[in-house]
């Protein structure tokens, strides 16, 4: 069996997405033949690939209302298929065709919507007998959803509420499915003191982890301040991820705050670390942004959150969904510290939002995506040869694309 998944360096989401189905896929069927593909850096330019993944960082760090502004114009497209979303899938199409024929998988697993794009304009016009899942990794419905409608064979959502918006856009309802968001996390656990003396942490404290990877929209100093006007003591772990800068800023900032007697919290300073479930599985709040993957494996865990208010907009609408759901509340980088010391001071809600995270969480998403994907590799596909040149290709996929 071979399966094909695509993803796209723009935030990690979607690769961490692969590569979590990756990996799931060899433990349930280690016979399977993968392959994960970039889309970008694979089909396209430097260029592309710097705007996808720098530049996106960018304007959500510094042209937040800007992102914003232009996202929500692009659900007012009146005629999808000539959309601007078609420009960036026009561009892999022809590598990705040929690296498919090449391939001649069983099924093709879409992490990212483009990728779906494209591979929807592509079947319209040649004999791709793979099978096409694509999935959603928000909780909000994106635009131009309905650019894939006829040629994705299992759709998986993050909810049911997405349901009828998907039938909206065009998509057979029996190829809905919900699943939830596919994480690696684990549900919650009962021996948070264990994974505290693991970690080296104190087993009585009140533990925070603050995930300030990416575009957090809170500066360094401001965090620091913040937490100096936290009661009681607690015990906080930042992950910074890769961002060595914002790293040292912190620790500088902390034992020049703790010098002067104005932190008394215990603070672990983290860069990059792969035990971040383990921190999960230790804490009792997760304080960050409004990503898809990072807020779900935070309710998996069954744990509250508290999410930043000046996001991009797909994460401002994964934000509302959880606040809307009780398991979340909103905070703003003159508010953390008020929020943080509401929560601490009225244990029956952190318990409250505790049981709506549990409630609201599906634990077998990941699963169920990589066993579909397996089911569908039950039927050998035969490939015909490619004879068409780019050229031809683009052409054929512009024609059929515009056709009504």
């Amino acid at each position: 069996m071979k399966v094909m998944i695509l993803t796209a360096t723009a935030g990690n989401g979607h690769n961490s997405t692969a590569k979590n189905i990756n990996n799931k896929i060899k433990k349930l069927y280690p016979e399977a033949e993968i392959k994960i593909v970039d889309i970008f850096k694979a089909y396209t330019d430097k260029l592309t690939v710097w705007i996808a993944d720098k530049g996106y960082t960018l304007a959500c760090n510094h042209l937040v209302n800007v992102y914003n502004y232009f996202f929500k114009k692009c659900y007012d497209e009146k005629n999808p298929r000539k959309s601007s979303s078609q420009g960036s899938a026009t561009k892999v199409a022809y590598k990705l065709l040929v690296d498919i024929y090449d391939f001649k998988p069983d099924v093709i697993v879409s992490t990212y919507f483009l990728a779906s794009v494209a591979l929807e304009n592509l079947k319209r016009v040649y004999n791709i007998p793979a099978e096409v899942i694509s999935m959603v990794l928000d909780y909000g419905v994106s635009p131009f959803w309905e650019c894939c409608c006829d040629h994705t064979d299992t759709m998986f959502l993050s909810h049911e509420g997405m349901i009828e918006e998907f039938v909206k856009k065009g998509f057979d309802k029996e190829k809905l499915v919900v699943s939830g968001i596919p994480v690696a996390t684990e549900p919650s656990v009962e021996n948070k003191l264990e994974y505290r003396e693991k970690l080296g942490l104190d087993i009585n404290l009140f533990t925070a982890v603050i995930m300030k990877g990416g575009f957090f929209p809170i500066s360094c100093k401001k965090i620091v301040t913040e937490l100096t006007k936290v009661s009681p003591k607690i015990q906080v772990v930042i992950v910074n991820g890769y961002i060595i800068k914002a790293k040292k800023r912190l620790d500088k900032l902390i034992a020049k705050y703790t010098k002067k007697g104005k932190l008394p919290h215990k603070i672990i300073n983290l860069g990059f670390t792969d035990k971040v479930k383990d921190y999960y599985a230790a804490s009792d709040i997760i304080i960050g942004k409004g990503g898809g993957l990072s807020t779900t494996e935070a309710v998996v865990a069954g744990l509250p959150l508290m999410i930043a208010e000046k996001l991009p907009e797909q994460e401002l609408q994964n934000k509302d969904y959880l606040t809307n759901n009780a398991c979340a509340v909103n905070f703003n980088k003159n508010t953390l510290a008020k929020k943080l010391n509401e929560l601490l001071k009225d244990e029956g809600l952190i318990t409250s939002m505790k049981e709506n995270a549990v409630k609201l969480r599906k634990i077998n998403a990941l699963t169920d995506i990589c066993e579909k994907a397996i089911s569908y590799g039950s039927v050998e596909k035969t490939y015909p040869e490619l004879k068409d040149d780019k050229k031809t290709v683009l052409k054929k996929i512009k024609k059929a694309r515009l056709a009504k």
